[in-house]
């Protein structure tokens, strides 16, 4: 069954190179940035998916590598553009001109909403860098729906990883893990260790949202992020005011933009900050208070902004559990584009 796997698979994961020009600041010139890792053929027109934290770099000054190298299984390098980029979800698609048939190789994609802890979980990958070869790891799934930080922002989680026993390294960030019929069904990215070196845990970001993700990156050169238009505040700044149980958990809603999604459903914010932008606004207490998404019990402002970053897109029609004025009333939004509103 392995070696199954290996032969039909192998031929779609990359070698990923990097290479970085040191640049010039106050204290002289920073050193060279190179690093490697690994990715995958998503299709046979060139495009390649990893992880952004592989071809980021800190020397330069997109935030990128200057150089991307790709060399294939077989040994053919080429020289790879970054199509774009999603940092919350630390993911990249990178794409080579004129690949040829033996050098685009794909691999079918498996659906990680039905996987469940014991099942096989290859990985895939290139974990020793430049001067070794490819490489192939096996255990089982040993956990779902995790969340880990892709971010410098500790509340934006990314959410329903895949947590695996199979041997991951530093250079495997970006390679496919792959079920036991060799379906693609998450992204390598971290391992969770005090060294730097495998302890037996590592996470993959699942298939379904990587999906979602890169065909948004490909078509549009980014993910495009869903936008609700409100302004937000954690209930413990409300507690007391007309009549807001202490115990109540939620989301208050200050300020609603004019024209946003929001506003267009209805959805109502705080008199206090609705008035006069000249004058000082304080809080009535009067807002909207989201209790609720599709029906399930929502606690926090994190919550809804994991939720809209992962999980929504931009037409989706949501519905909101509002408690105004005493009443819990359903109110449906219809998700717009945070770039139509920047």
């Amino acid at each position: 069954l392995l070696t199954g796997i290996w032969t039909r698979s192998i031929n779609a994961v990359v070698l990923i190179s990097t290479e970085s020009e040191p640049r010039r600041s106050f204290f002289g010139f920073g050193r060279q940035d190179d690093s490697t890792g690994a990715g995958f053929f998503w299709d046979d027109q060139g495009h390649i998916v990893t992880n952004a934290h592989v071809v980021q770099s800190a020397n330069a000054l997109s935030g990128f590598a200057d150089e991307i190298t790709v060399t294939t299984h077989s040994g053919v390098e080429y020289e790879a553009q970054l199509v774009g980029a999603d940092l919350y979800a630390d993911l990249a698609v990178l794409k080579i001109n004129d690949p040829t048939a033996d050098d685009s190789h794909t691999l079918p994609l498996g659906d990680s909403s039905a996987l469940i802890p014991g099942m096989s979980a290859v990985a895939l990958g290139h974990p020793f860098g430049n001067g070794q070869d490819f490489s192939m790891t096996h255990g089982i799934v040993s956990g779902l729906d995790r969340e880990i930080q892709t971010t410098a922002d500790p509340t934006l989680l990314a959410p329903g990883v895949i947590q695996t026993d199979a041997d991951v390294n530093p250079g495997n960030s970006g390679g496919p893990l792959l079920n036991s019929s060799g379906e693609v069904i998450g992204v390598n990215t971290q391992i969770r260790s005090l060294d730097s070196t495998n302890s037996g845990v590592g996470f993959a970001l699942p298939i379904n949202l990587v999906h979602r993700i890169v065909d948004g990156i490909i078509e549009n050169g980014a993910a495009l992020r869903s936008y609700i238009g409100i302004s937000m505040m954690p209930m413990s700044r409300v507690v007391g005011l007309a009549d807001v149980p202490s115990d109540l958990e939620g989301i208050y809603i200050s300020v609603v933009g004019e024209g946003t999604p929001a506003g267009i459903a209805g959805l109502e914010g705080d008199s206090g900050y609705d008035t006069d932008p000249q004058t000082i606004p304080r809080i009535e207490g009067d807002g909207d208070i989201i209790v609720g998404l599709n029906g399930a019990e929502i606690a926090d402002i994190t919550e809804l902004r994991q939720f809209l970053t992962f999980n929504a897109s931009p037409g989706d029609v949501i519905t909101l559990q509002v408690r105004r004025g005493g009443s819990v009333i359903d109110v449906q939004v219809t998700l717009g584009s945070k770039a139509d509103f920047e």
